[in-house]
């Protein structure tokens, strides 16, 4: 984007598909601005969004649905964004939703102590992850979030990871085969059996489900 930015070109039709997926708030501020420039300089900018505030830089805004699948593939509005808030679709209704605060929160069974976390760009950094509750680590993106959870959190069989890695594999993939939760079953299934854990995958010569 920068390098288009950069470009003498102009009447080009620029087609983003979700740019800010994972997008700190104050990075999607940068990157509206961003997307501002490129129409600015004579181009039109189309761009696939469900963040608010990426919405509510639009000139014109497509919206899609009344649902997902079959239930979809309707406009249910064209125009504006203010015309948008007032259409009464279901994207126009939550347009200005703010998340809503707990009033109470569940209490931690321990702590996982994270001392001296230096992986990156991390600073000699200590934590106390709580445990048994639902836990976020937030930022700017570049931050040392990862860094500090999957640099800095110990293996083991109480730790079950699962990053941003792209989805590989057959149409006979699942939940199972993408976090390596199926390996130490295979492993446990071959060695009652007296064979090898090959015969326990779908994609083998056993085609086990």
């Amino acid at each position: 984007m920068i390098r288009h930015l950069g470009s003498s070109l102009t009447d080009v039709t620029y087609v983003f598909d979700e740019p800010t997926i994972g997008l700190h708030p104050h990075d999607i501020q940068r990157m509206n601005d961003l997307l501002l420039r490129l129409r600015d300089k004579g181009n039109t900018v189309l761009v696939v969004e469900h963040k608010p505030e990426a919405i509510a830089i639009a000139d014109h805004v497509v919206d899609l649905g009344p649902g997902a699948g079959s239930a979809g593939g309707t406009v249910c509005f064209e125009g504006t964004v203010e015309g948008l808030r007032a259409g009464g679709t279901l994207t126009g209704r939550h347009l200005d939703d703010r998340a809503v605060l707990k009033e109470k929160v569940r209490t931690p069974s321990g702590a996982l102590e994270i001392r001296g976390a230096s992986a990156h760009n991390l600073r000699d950094v200590d934590v106390d992850i709580p445990l048994g509750v639902l836990c976020v680590v937030t930022g700017v993106a570049g931050s040392g979030k990862s860094s500090l959870i999957h640099g800095s959190i110990p293996a083991g069989e109480d730790v079950v990871s699962i990053d941003q890695t792209a989805i590989r594999g057959s149409r006979r993939s699942n939940p199972a085969t993408y976090t390596g939760l199926l390996e130490p079953i295979r492993k446990a299934f071959a060695k009652v059996n007296g064979v090898k854990p090959a015969l326990f995958s779908a994609n083998s010569e056993g085609a086990c489900p």
